[in-house]
């Protein structure tokens, strides 16, 4: 059942942030709903998972990489969160694309179609499970049945780290064959101190950029997406 916001809230959160919902995660502790500047806004602890537009790590990279002039069509996102992706895509870069969003949190999930638009909903498609174990299985699938994706979003983190096995050839390479012939690819990781720059500059170096050769990256506020373009 959706969940209604009143209207002056989102008029008061021009003024200051609104909570609006504080819930139990077996996954991720405990997460709260905030509406800011009109955006709804997902933490957990101490992270941001979603923030509309004001998501800045991919509103940066999409800016940087002018998706305002790509038809992106079919997407995979891979950690959803309340769907800052397909919120900014649809609504900042005039796509109108169909979302495959994979999440293993299912109070996450349950938020997300409670608080999404409908028009976004529609579009979007829910796997509520583990994102290691989705792409293993879609690229064991023969490849006449192996669904490609324009635009593959990792953006996968349990608080402030992203669990080991995403930074492995393991995930990567099944991932590589999800791609389309013309596909991007965005990796979202986090630089916000010297520990996690380190760590970032390390995976792009020395794994990134052995699977998928000529990647770059965008820094952001706080993160770097490392970006891969199919040719």
């Amino acid at each position: 059942m959706p969940i209604h916001i009143p209207k002056y809230k989102y008029a008061l959160s021009h003024l200051f942030e609104q909570k609006l919902l504080s819930i139990q995660s077996e996954h991720n502790g405990t997460l709260e709903v905030l509406l800011n500047a009109g955006r709804l806004r997902l933490n957990t602890a101490n992270a941001t998972y979603s923030f509309e537009d004001k998501y800045d790590a991919f509103f940066d990279t999409f800016k940087a990489l002018h998706f305002e002039q790509r038809s992106i069509g079919e997407a995979l996102i891979l950690g959803f969160g309340l769907g800052s992706i397909p919120v900014m895509l649809q609504k900042n870069f005039q796509q109108n694309a169909h979302y495959q969003a994979v999440e293993i949190d299912p109070v996450i999930v349950d938020l997300a179609k409670q608080l999404l638009d409908t028009e976004i909903l529609l579009q979007i498609s829910f796997f509520c499970g583990d994102a290691f174990a989705f792409v293993q299985q879609q690229a064991n699938k023969p490849q006449a049945q192996r669904h490609q994706y324009n635009l593959i979003a990792v953006d996968i983190f349990n608080d402030l780290s992203t669990p080991p096995p995403f930074f492995t050839e393991q995930f990567l390479q099944p991932l590589s064959q999800l791609l389309s012939s013309k596909g991007v690819i965005l990796f979202n990781t986090l630089r916000y101190d010297v520990a996690t720059s380190q760590q970032s500059k390390a995976f792009f170096k020395n794994t990134f950029s052995a699977v998928f050769p000529n990647a770059t990256y965008v820094n952001t506020s706080g993160n770097r997406v490392l970006v891969f373009e199919a040719t």
